[in-house]
């Protein structure tokens, strides 16, 4: 699991295409965007669940929800589930890209349409992403990678290409192990319900 997250404008569908370029294995998806509660969490479960290193999200719904929601519409849809959730998630141990170049940058929207509060409220919704990106990094510190990129600084998609590289390199190895694991517990489960 591969999570491309940060403001809008901060360079995460241009860096997708970027990456697939690259590293044509990797399979693209968007986030559900501003969904009702039970829609979302089924598309959580969902990403939860997809064992695939190669997908990549272009914005994960819970870490978004908990910078935008607050902020703009004074509630967070999990509510107090959003670390639960984010446990959950870590577990897979994603490579987490924090898109991040600089507010000038990020601010020159052009015609393209933004969320209402959006540009109101851009320094607070960036300080926020800076926030619970360097929380993500103390809390789940051997869980979540979290790599920081700026697209107005050519050596940021190096940092990245290598740390997307090194990550697929290590979670396709992985990957049999968990499966086989997974089987094995679930067999031992059966078999001591039948006994």
């Amino acid at each position: 699991m591969i999570i491309l997250e940060g403001m809008d404008n901060s360079g995460k569908t241009t860096l997708a295409q970027r990456l697939l370029e690259e590293f044509s294995e990797l399979r693209i998806t968007k986030s559900c965007g501003h969904a009702s509660v039970p829609d979302a969490l089924a598309w959580v479960a969902q990403a939860i669940r997809n064992e695939d290193p190669r997908m990549v999200y272009d914005r994960y719904f819970p870490i978004s929800e908990r910078v935008y929601g607050p902020i703009l519409r004074h509630a967070d849809i999990f509510g107090s589930y959003t670390f639960d959730i984010l446990s959950l998630t870590f577990r897979r141990e994603p490579l987490i890209i924090y898109c991040r170049p600089p507010l000038f940058n990020i601010s020159n929207w052009g015609e393209r349409d933004q969320m209402n509060g959006v540009k109101d409220r851009l320094v607070e919704l960036s300080e926020r992403y800076d926030w619970l990106m360097d929380l993500i990094r103390e809390m789940y510190l051997n869980s979540a990678l979290v790599v920081n990129y700026d697209y107005t600084n050519e050596k940021g998609y190096t940092r990245v290409s290598s740390a997307v590289r090194m990550y697929l390199k290590t979670h396709r190895m992985i990957l049999p192990i968990r499966r086989e694991e997974h089987h094995v517990n679930i067999g031992q489960t059966a078999g001591e319900d039948r006994g």
